[in-house]
């Protein structure tokens, strides 16, 4: 990929995530724009023509990437500065795909993920993290946790209702028998549809659940 490199086994991931929904009309972040071969990756992957790419980079030169006549817009900042970062999704989203490819250092990854998961990213929409082997290398893992600690404990908070309340509450046994009316679950329960592991890629699908999942019996 001329002006950019990506691991070969990461094309078939992105055609399983990003296959079913290339052909819609998408908002897509992307941290990190470095030569900016990966904006004209997903420009070109993206085929619908509403499609717009963002892409951000602390480095003032990548600013020469941005070409609003083609969809793709260039913003200048810290992938941790949270005021940057609202002024992002307040200008272009909120997004359907976030894709985090920016400086791997944990302590980063983590902050942009605070900061966008929530309000920057659409309730369908899809986080996507990758170079995630760095996790486990001196000096990108510059934190106590890394985002992959972060995201074995996501598991635990998606699952934080079964935590929380007896087998029984999520038990119907006859007709006449209601599901619980409140729980009271961490937000981030509430916002994790699916979350999948590859090969230095976690991908985190949003949602909005309106209701506690529970079992019918026979």
């Amino acid at each position: 990929m001329p002006g950019g490199h990506k691991w070969s086994h990461y094309f078939a991931i992105y055609q399983a995530v990003f296959g079913p929904r290339r052909v819609e009309p998408l908002r897509i972040l992307e941290i990190g724009v470095l030569g900016g071969a990966s904006l004209r990756l997903w420009k070109r992957y993206f085929t619908h023509p509403a499609t717009l790419i963002v892409g951000i980079d602390i480095l003032p030169e990548c600013i020469k990437f941005d070409a609003p006549a083609d969809g793709i817009r260039v913003r200048i900042g810290n992938q941790t500065d949270p005021r940057f970062l609202k002024g992002v999704v307040e200008e272009f989203g909120p997004f359907d795909l976030i894709i985090d490819d920016g400086s791997h250092h944990s302590s980063h990854i983590i902050a942009s993920f605070n900061h966008l998961y929530a309000e920057g990213l659409k309730e369908s929409g899809i986080y996507f993290v990758e170079d995630l082997h760095a996790n486990y290398w001196h000096p990108w893992r510059d934190s106590r946790r890394s985002f992959l600690d972060i995201c074995k404990e996501l598991l635990d908070h998606m699952h934080a209702h079964y935590q929380r309340a007896a087998p029984q509450a999520f038990l119907i046994n006859k007709p006449s028998d209601q599901p619980m009316a409140a729980l009271e679950v961490p937000l981030i329960t509430t916002m994790i549809k699916e979350i999948r592991f590859f090969d230095s890629i976690v991908v985190i699908h949003k949602t909005h659940r309106e209701y506690i999942p529970y079992y019918l019996r026979a």
